[in-house]
């Protein structure tokens, strides 16, 4: 009877080790399922957030691809306009040169000297040694006639100057320099008042 009871002791602790087991198995394959569908849930927000971040990725890199296009466009906007500024100018400036060189043509006709061809002309007197013979030369000639035709005053139209007799006895008198004697100098009329294209401002500054 004991032993038979011994039996039915040991047959319970089997029983109950093996439920503990099961139970513990059991626990751990629950515990195993939920870390495989955390680490899965994880797996799945990492690559959700991977594929957000390259879309996003992809539209930066569309939207810089579409400026870069613009700019390339404007950028050689730009220089084809610069190339065709520059391709006027070049052919304003072939113009101008032709304009140039027809208003020089112009020119050349205009002062060309058109002489007939008389190789025999270099032999043929002068003037100058036709008038050493006294050929062609006026027979009357003024030899009291000035070289040159006067163009300002005479020397007796200065010295008859009021002006130039009272500097000449200011300075006799060594008062030339004086201020007065300046003011004096500069107060006095000539005979005929100068022209008004002839006025001089010598006085004036000495005045000063």
């Amino acid at each position: 009877m004991k032993a038979w009871d011994d039996n039915l002791n040991w047959q319970g602790i089997t029983i109950t080790l093996l439920a503990f087991r099961f139970c513990l198995l059991v626990w751990i394959i629950l515990k195993v399922n939920l870390f495989h569908e955390k680490r899965q849930q994880q797996e799945e927000l990492e690559e959700a957030e991977k594929r957000k971040k390259l879309e996003l990725l992809q539209q930066e890199l569309e939207e810089q691809a579409k400026i870069d296009k613009e700019r390339v466009a404007y950028r050689r906007e730009v220089e084809d306009g610069k190339r065709l500024k520059l391709e006027e100018k070049k052919h304003q400036l072939y113009l101008d040169e032709i304009e140039r060189e027809k208003r020089l043509d112009a020119i050349r006709q205009l002062v060309a000297v058109n002489v007939e061809s008389d190789p025999y002309r270099v032999m043929k007197p002068t003037m100058a040694s036709n008038a050493k013979l006294g050929i062609g030369a006026e027979e009357d000639i003024n030899i009291q006639k000035p070289l040159f035709d006067m163009r300002g005053f005479s020397s007796e139209q200065v010295a008859n100057d009021p002006r130039v007799k009272l500097e000449q006895a200011l300075r006799q008198a060594g008062l030339h320099e004086n201020p007065y004697a300046r003011k004096m100098i500069f107060d006095t009329k000539p005979h005929r008042p100068p022209r008004k294209d002839m006025e001089s401002t010598v006085f004036k500054k000495l005045d000063k």
